[in-house]
């Protein structure tokens, strides 16, 4: 049976089971920016070969910093595809948010809207999305 590593330990997942069962969890070992208290704090993480799956959802009160997080792999230097949509809740407002990896980076940033916008400071805020990329090792 041909198997997938997933990005922490040694743990085996087999293909077959790559759509049935939870993916790990990688909120307790990631470095989250933007949130002074979390209501949902969610980061799932799998790896097959190089590529890397992230689902992310992450909803609390915002604080003054530009939201990040971290994933366990570095993203390759080329290409520079690493841009996703995701929704994006900023105080009461859902808009399409945009989820950004820079090459050679580990970094999520996250932006209110598609056009890079910034965040309202000391309100509700959540982003709920998903994203891949290939990484390094």
């Amino acid at each position: 049976m041909t198997t997938i590593n997933t990005i922490r330990g040694d743990t085996q997942i087999r293909v077959d089971k790559f759509f049935t069962e939870d993916w790990p969890n990688y909120e307790d070992t990631s470095t989250i920016v933007g949130w002074s208290a979390f209501t949902v704090k969610n980061i799932h993480c799998i790896k097959i070969g190089k590529l890397v799956f992230v689902n992310f959802d992450l909803e609390g009160t915002g604080d003054a910093n530009a939201p990040y997080f971290t994933v366990p792999c570095t993203s390759t230097a080329e290409p520079d595809t690493n841009v996703t949509c995701f929704r994006a809740e900023d105080d009461v407002t859902w808009t399409p948010g945009l989820a950004y990896l820079p090459n050679g980076s580990n970094v999520v940033w996250l932006y209110s809207s598609m056009a890079g916008g910034g965040w309202t400071n000391a309100v509700t805020r959540r982003a709920i999305g998903q994203l891949w990329f290939v990484a390094t090792e």
